[in-house]
C-alpha cells in the first residue's frame, strides 16, 4: 500500500522510520512544539524538548525497535486528524525479547503549508489478546487494580 508522505499516516510512518534509524532530527521534525506523548509506563511528556530527551534516552539505551503496521485507520476533519494503527513491535539489544502487539492513537494538526504535525502521540496501548495470545499489559493493569480495589469505570491509575 502506497501512502503519501504528506498524509497523516505518512507522517506516522516517517516517525517510525526515523525511530528505527535512531535519527533524532528526522524524528522530531514531525512534532509540534507543544506536543504531548504518553510513554508505555504512563508518564506523559509535555513539549518537544521532553520528547527529544526521551528519544535521546532511547538511543543511549542501545536498544532498537522495528514496527510493522498491521492495519490502520485515519479520520480527518478540517485541520485535525486521528490516526489509529494496530502494530507488531520487535526489539533488539534488550528487553522485551518477545514481540509486542498494540495499538497507537495519534492526533495530528494540519499546518498552514498543508503539512501535518503530531500534537498527541499515544503509541503504546496494548491490544486485546486473541485466543492463544498472552494477556496484554492493559489486562495485567486491570487485574492488578481490581485486586487493589482501585479500578473505576474506564479510568486507569498508574
Amino acid at each position: 500500500m502506497s501512502v503519501s508522505p504528506q498524509s497523516p499516516l505518512g507522517v506516522v510512518q516517517a516517525v517510525l522510520s526515523a525511530s528505527e534509524e535512531r535519527n533524532a532530527d528526522a524524528y522530531l521534525v514531525h512534532y509540534l512544539e507543544n506536543a504531548v506523548m504518553r510513554r508505555a509506563d504512563g508518564v506523559v511528556l509535555a513539549g518537544k524538548d521532553a520528547i527529544a530527551r526521551n528519544f535521546a534516552d532511547y538511543v543511549a539505551s542501545g536498544r532498537t525497535r522495528h514496527v510493522d503496521i498491521l492495519d490502520s485507520l485515519s479520520l480527518i476533519r478540517d485541520d485535525t486528524a486521528l490516526v489509529c494503527t494496530r502494530y507488531r513491535m520487535t526489539f533488539t539489544g534488550g528487553a522485551p525479547s518477545e514481540p509486542i502487539h498494540g495499538t497507537s492513537h495519534d492526533v495530528l494538526e494540519r499546518q498552514e503549508d498543508g503539512s501535518w504535525l503530531l500534537s498527541i502521540d499515544h503509541p503504546y496501548e496494548p491490544s486485546v489478546p486473541r485466543d492463544g495470545e498472552r494477556p496484554s499489559r492493559r489486562a495485567e493493569l486491570d487485574d492488578a487494580q481490581e485486586q487493589q480495589g482501585r479500578k473505576s469505570s474506564g479510568t486507569y491509575e498508574r
